[in-house]
């Protein structure tokens, strides 16, 4: 009883949050018209197929990266499968709550008959703090943009807030799951690992405190990321210079922390990139279009990855629940 009323209380909530990003983002539109909004769409259309393909290649690098993360593990798992559940997994990213953490847990429920429960939620840890140390080292160029453009502003500070929170926060997360205590109590929170504690807590002590390999890759990711908002300035034809493209990728990351607890950061994102409008020397129509456009590709992710387990099926596939 007690746990129903806490699924029934999270999905009110996740409701709530979504219902709110859903009405800021209703005022910026008409803040911005919605006329303007739509002729700064339309111009950004033709760039569609160029935007899809940066996304994938950003999902391909997510890949590679859990690949490297599973270390010795990683052969084990077949090339297909593997990318069958980051597709499946970036859906998740966009839908859920806190998403990033959602998507490796569904990645590790996914991969888990190939490399066990211990392995798979040793690398979903492994994942979920390098790729916050990735953020955070993205932040570096992204707010020394901001402060080129703007100085000591809101945004400078919010930027470089970010990634320091960030990084923090990842590195805390690895130190402390390889912690022999703090790692083997994680682990006995989830019954799949209760009676594998040790072995979780081996994978997870395994290597060095942050990889190079999946930081990379992650990283290249989040290179991605700044390409395709480099295609968007064009698109919707804004001034488009390094620094602003950097700027707009730590505008979106600024978006992200605000919105982290609202499925798709609707509203969070849409109001950051309104607010930042000037600094990146557009309209607010088209700073707003930029962030619309993104949401467009975010249910482009949603939709792939929600048929996927429909139209790409694995021989006796009965995947485990998520963790």
């Amino acid at each position: 009883m007690e746990s129903r009323t806490k699924q029934r209380l999270s999905s009110l909530t996740r409701v709530a949050f979504f219902v709110a990003g859903l009405t800021v983002l209703t005022l910026l539109v008409r803040s911005a018209g919605a006329s303007a909004l739509a002729a700064a769409m339309r111009s950004a259309l033709p760039w569609l197929p160029v935007l899809l393909a940066l996304d994938a290649l950003r999902v391909g690098c997510d890949t590679l990266a859990t690949y490297f993360a599973y270390g010795a593990l990683g052969p084990k798992v077949p090339r297909g499968p593997l990318l069958r559940a980051h597709v499946i997994a970036n859906a998740v990213t966009m839908l859920a709550p806190a998403g990033r953490t959602a998507a490796e847990a569904t990645k590790a429920a996914l991969l888990a008959r190939w490399v066990g429960w211990p392995g798979a939620t040793a690398a979903a840890t492994l994942m979920q703090s390098l790729a916050l140390v990735a953020g955070a080292l993205i932040t570096v160029p992204c707010a020394l943009s901001a402060f080129i453009l703007t100085g000591g502003s809101v945004l400078t500070y919010a930027i470089a807030g970010q990634g320091v929170g960030v990084l923090v926060l990842g590195l805390g997360l690895r130190v402390a799951s390889r912690n022999q205590r703090i790692g083997r109590a994680f682990a006995k929170r989830s019954r799949k690992l209760e009676t594998a504690a040790d072995e979780f807590q081996k994978t997870t002590r395994e290597g060095v405190l942050v990889p190079k390999k999946p930081l990379l890759a992650l990283a290249t990711g989040r290179a991605c990321q700044i390409a395709q908002y480099a295609v968007l300035a064009t698109a919707v034809g804004g001034l488009v210079t390094p620094t602003r493209v950097l700027l707009a990728q730590g505008v979106n990351m600024v978006g992200l922390a605000v919105g982290v607890l609202v499925p798709g950061q609707v509203g969070a994102t849409d109001g950051a990139f309104a607010f930042s409008s000037e600094a990146l020397a557009m309209t607010q129509a088209q700073a707003l279009a930029v962030a619309m456009l993104v949401h467009v590709l975010q249910v482009i992710g949603i939709v792939v990855g929600t048929l996927t387990p429909l139209v790409w099926r694995l021989p006796d596939d009965s995947n485990p629940r998520p963790l």
